[in-house]
C-alpha cells in the first residue's frame, strides 16, 4: 500500500464524506468487505480518521516545540557542566575516582609515555622500510619512475 502525504489523504476522507452522504443516504446498508454500515456510520469512519489525523498534527507540533526547547537549554547547560567538570577537576584531579559522584566518568591515565609512543613510532617506521612497505602515493610514485 503506497503512503499517502496528509493532504492527499484529508482531502479522499473529506471527499468521500461528502459523496456518502450524497448519495449513499437512500441506501439502507451498504456491505464492504463483510461488514454492514449505514451512510452516517460510513461517514463517521472517515471522521474518525480526520480527527486522528488533526491530533497527529497537534502532538508533532507540542513535540518539535519540546525538542527546540530542549535544545536551548541543552546548549546553555553544556556551559554550566564544563565549568562544573572544571571545578570537580582542580578538586579531585582529572583521574580521581570521586568525579563518578558528578556522574562524570574520569579521564583514563594515558597507558603510553611520550618517549613510549615515539620508540614505538620508529620502530614500527624501521619494519617498514625492511619489508618494503609503503603507502599508495610512494607506490604509484615509484611505478611511474620504473
Amino acid at each position: 500500500m503506497p503512503k499517502l502525504a496528509k493532504a492527499t489523504k484529508r482531502q479522499r476522507d473529506l471527499g468521500a464524506i461528502q459523496g456518502i452522504r450524497k448519495h449513499f443516504v437512500a441506501m439502507k446498508h451498504i456491505d464492504i468487505d463483510n461488514v454492514r454500515y449505514d451512510a452516517e456510520s460510513l461517514a463517521a469512519k472517515y471522521e474518525e480518521h480526520l480527527r486522528a489525523m488533526a491530533r497527529v498534527e497537534d502532538l508533532a507540533a507540542d513535540h518539535a516545540e519540546a525538542m527546540a526547547q530542549e535544545r536551548k537549554l541543552e546548549a546553555k547547560l553544556a556551559k554550566i557542566h564544563a565549568g562544573v567538570k572544571s571545578i570537580a577537576e582542580s578538586m579531585m584531579g582529572k583521574h580521581g575516582v570521586g568525579m563518578r559522584e558528578f556522574g562524570i566518568t574520569p579521564d583514563r591515565k594515558p597507558r603510553m609515555s611520550a618517549a613510549t609512543k615515539k620508540r614505538a613510532n620508529e620502530k614500527r617506521q624501521e619494519t617498514r622500510k625492511r619489508l618494503g612497505i609503503s603507502g599508495k602515493r610512494r607506490r604509484r610514485k615509484n611505478k611511474g619512475a620504473s
